[in-house]
């Protein structure tokens, strides 16, 4: 199975369970959706690797959009295990590539909705985690999630499972990487954990 196949898989049973999860705005669940996150996903997908008006523009939304979520959902300080926006703006548009009738918002709320499981309910710190190329920056709740997944699929062993970022941990989240098709970093990137929880 394709990457692009398996994104668009996802996406479709996450965008029922956002679809049914989401809150309405008035008594008939209709609510006005401002800036780029009321367009379709055909309006990225025409020039959005060169553009950086449009890059920016949609991390700057992505950005405010979590804020708000943040805000109003009890229980989550954090919907995002990444220190950055611009990361997860990618992967939507990367989701958005196999999703041209899609409306962006849609996206973003199938996506918040598939990382429940790396939602953060406290502050914690980020940790720049490295391999020998590539680096990110998680909480450590993330990093054990990451494990843990790891581990359930026989990459790790569960005492493994330590928040520790090292050389085993790289090895392992590469050869899951080469296994499921997709670029091999050695660190849970924005792709990466999309497919650990794509991929149970």
């Amino acid at each position: 199975m394709t990457t692009k196949t398996v994104l668009a898989t996802t996406l479709s049973i996450a965008l029922g369970m956002a679809s049914q999860a989401a809150n309405a705005g008035n008594q008939d669940g209709q609510f006005v959706i401002r800036g780029i996150g009321a367009q379709k996903c055909s309006f990225l997908n025409e020039d959005f690797p060169e553009n950086k008006t449009k890059q920016l523009e949609l991390s700057n939304w992505v950005g405010g959009y979590v804020t708000y979520a943040n805000k109003t959902q009890n229980g989550v300080f954090d919907h995002l295990p990444f220190q950055n926006t611009e990361q997860f703006s990618r992967l939507v548009a990367a989701i958005c590539r196999t999703q041209a009738e899609a409306q962006v918002q849609s996206v973003m709320d199938s996506l918040i909705t598939h990382f429940e499981p790396y939602h953060s309910a406290e502050k914690g710190s980020f940790e720049v985690v490295k391999s020998a190329t590539h680096q990110v920056a998680l909480r450590r709740e993330t990093v054990m999630s990451v494990q843990a997944l790891l581990a359930s699929r026989g990459y790790l062993t569960k005492d493994d499972v330590d928040g520790a970022f090292g050389p085993k941990s790289s090895k392992a989240v590469a050869d899951f990487q080469k296994a499921a098709g997709i670029k091999e970093t050695g660190v849970p990137d924005t792709v990466t954990l999309y497919r650990l929880l794509s991929e149970k």
